[in-house]
């Protein structure tokens, strides 16, 4: 049973040290990018966002919790609202494949 446990705890530890490693990686990639987009463009994009106003955060708060039939009917609501959004994207999709060929 002890040998079982020690096997675990192995194994969770080479998956941490590989996702750290995917970690690193992914922040080399993305610095890299950054820096060719940056020769690239020569600062261009942040003069042409320099212009544009904050968007300020404004907090939400609710004021009370939702009865639970309401919470309840809001719930489906959404859901056959994202089902119905899925399939219409996936229609458009199926579309747009078609005359590519």
């Amino acid at each position: 049973m002890n040998g079982s446990y020690s096997n675990a705890n192995v194994s969770s530890n080479s998956s941490l040290n590989s996702s750290s490693h995917d970690t690193e990686d992914d922040l080399t990639i993305a610095t890299v990018l950054a820096e060719e987009e940056k020769q690239k463009n020569d600062g261009k994009l942040g003069k042409r966002l320099s212009h544009l106003d904050l968007i300020p955060h404004t907090l939400r708060v609710n004021g009370e919790i939702p009865d639970v039939n309401d919470a309840t009917q809001d719930h489906k609501r959404l859901s056959e609202r994202l089902r119905l959004k899925c399939k219409s994207w996936s229609s458009s999709s199926q579309v747009r494949s078609k005359r590519s060929f």
